[in-house]
């Protein structure tokens, strides 16, 4: 695709990312201190108003938010530093990556910096009592019957549903519900085959369940019962009487599916080969309508050459395509074009001109690895949020872009077409790209809290089907009663508990072993019961996801350190 000398430049808008610059430092004196060493060591790379790369890393666009990141417990615990990983990995040297690991030029934090962060979090109050649960964290299965029963049965056929209950909890508030429906509603309409912008209809003033008619989008029952079994066991609810497949699904893990070029072919009505794209839009290998070709020497993606060119179908809508280069090989094609609504569709091929599910990390630049943004499908609005990115033919000062013009006119009509959808082209989530933004919160690690209500049970219900669990997920098991699983983990408790729960004659699925990832160490520690009485053995247990050497040192309140294994 067209690339990016700079970050592409975000007009103001309310649901903007708030520049650094514009923050207020906290007042409170610890959260003030905290805020700096932040600002100074960590925005550069994870806050979106503060960035000196093209893409926050490791998802982290707003670090400077205190509040938001509070309430991340896959990075700050309250009250517990040792236990945030936001501290841990200060504390251990990991961060600031960029001067610590890449050896960037740039000071690493001090003694009394790292102190400061510790401080910030130590003093930090355990979370406040939310707003109640919505109807859609527990009663879903009522929520959408009472709605198939107000509609006429031709509709009610057709009728189905996106759920927020998985990235939207009590504790977030209004404007994160307002902001996530916004979010599901551009991911659908980045789905859809129809040339009309598809609505999303909170379910009897539920801001969390979102009904919608499967014409609107151009999806057949077939397409939905394909998609549908892609997300057995990770539903919250599997079928309401009467239908012949579930209902809802996650708009969560909808998002992440949908960053899997197959999934996303498939529900767009893609055309699955280059060949075949440029079948579909009437271009010719010989003559590609009105077309102009660029060659941008060093890509700031891949750091090879590439070639851009932009075609006109005999409809005059734009094609554009951006092949890179290894001398004169062909590596790969990367295309952007507009779907039936006008909004940009993505599409990867390698050199053989078949799709292609993503790119190695070692194949695109490291600030690129480095925000994941390697996968194909809607994968690719980490970097093309708003479409098109302007691109250079030439390197250095004053270097032209004679595509320039091209691109902010295509990015227009892009544009025109978001605002039909009533989705503001402004609109980010924690500093991201909505979409990309409901993606990465359905894949963070999540605790007791979360994981009931995404299940719609009570914390206490939940602990209750936890402690029955045994076998291969015992472990998962408890330590979602104490601390933190991933989302695998979690798919996998969530078929389990949903087996225990079915009627004896109904059909079940069985229950995954959660797969292990060996691409990130984790450490997982966990005690056999959940309280112990005074005197009592603890008995801890411990696992990782790869092989290494491990230590455990026991650190009392006076801070005197024994090494227990």
């Amino acid at each position: 695709m067209p690339v990016a000398a700079q970050p592409p430049e975000r007009a103001p808008d309310q649901t903007s990312p708030v520049a650094a610059s514009d923050l207020l430092a906290p007042t409170e004196a610890r959260a003030a201190k905290a805020f700096a060493v932040l600002d100074r060591h960590c925005a550069r790379c994870h806050d979106t108003g503060r960035l000196q790369r093209r893409l926050p890393a490791a998802g982290i666009a707003n670090i400077l938010d205190l509040d938001a990141l509070a309430s991340r417990s896959d990075l700050v615990r309250p009250g517990h530093p040792e236990g945030s990983p936001l501290y841990v990995s200060i504390v251990t040297r990991h961060m600031p990556y960029d001067v610590l690991q890449d050896l960037k030029p740039g000071a690493e934090p001090t003694r009394q910096e790292i102190t400061d962060i510790r401080d910030w979090i130590e003093a930090l109050p355990a979370a406040s009592a939310c707003a109640p649960p919505s109807r859609a964290h527990h009663d879903q299965r009522g929520l959408i019957e009472a709605d198939l029963r107000r509609i006429d049965s031709d509709k009610a056929e057709r009728r189905r549903y996106l759920s927020l209950a998985q990235v939207v909890l009590p504790c977030d508030g209004p404007d994160a519900q307002q902001t996530h429906r916004q979010a599901a509603a551009k991911l659908l309409n980045l789905l859809s085959r129809s040339q009309k912008p598809v609505r999303l209809e909170p379910v009897a003033n539920d801001a969390l369940l979102l009904g919608f008619d499967l014409a609107d989008v151009g999806w057949s029952e077939a397409d939905w019962s394909w998609l549908d079994s892609l997300a057995a066991g990770s539903l919250t609810l599997s079928g309401v009487p009467g239908t012949a497949n579930g209902r809802v699904i996650g708009a969560g893990w909808l998002a992440d599916k949908a960053m899997d070029q197959g999934v996303y072919v498939r529900l767009a009505g893609l055309p699955a080969s280059l060949l075949d794209l440029d079948a579909a839009f009437r271009i010719a290998e010989d003559a590609r309508g009105a077309r102009q070709d660029y060659r941008v020497e060093d890509s700031d993606v891949t750091g090879t050459a590439r070639t851009i060119s932009r075609s006109l179908t005999p409809d005059r809508l734009p094609v554009w395509t951006a092949q890179d280069l290894a001398g004169d090989s062909l590596l790969e094609t990367r295309v952007i074009f507009p779907l039936p609504n006008g909004l940009p569709g993505f599409a990867l091929y390698n050199r053989d001109g078949a799709p292609r599910a993503n790119v190695h990390a070692s194949a695109v630049s490291p600030e690129v690895a480095q925000a994941g943004a390697t996968s194909a499908g809607l994968g690719c609005l980490a970097c093309h949020d708003g479409g098109l990115a302007s691109f250079d033919t030439r390197s250095g000062p004053g270097s032209a872009a004679p595509g320039g013009w091209q691109v902010q006119r295509d990015n227009t009509a892009f544009q025109f077409a978001m605002r039909e959808t009533g989705v503001p082209a402004q609109l980010f989530i924690d500093g991201v790209e909505p979409v990309v933004a409901l993606a990465e919160r359905y894949r963070r690690e999540l605790g007791l809290e979360q994981a009931a209500a995404e299940l719609g049970l009570s914390a206490g219900r939940l602990t209750e089907a936890l402690l029955a669990i045994d076998g291969d997920l015992q472990p998962a098991a408890r330590r979602l009663l104490q601390d933190l699983v991933t989302r695998d983990e979690f798919n996998a408790l969530r078929t389990r508990i949903a087996a225990a729960d079915a009627p004896p004659a109904a059909t079940t699925l069985s229950p995954p072993t959660p797969p292990s990832d060996t691409t990130k160490l984790r450490l997982s520690l966990w005690t056999q019961k959940p309280r112990y009485a005074k005197g009592e053995s603890v008995t801890l247990h411990a696992s990782t996801s790869a092989p290494c050497r491990l230590t455990l040192i026991s650190v009392d309140a006076g801070g005197d350190a024994v090494v227990i294994f």
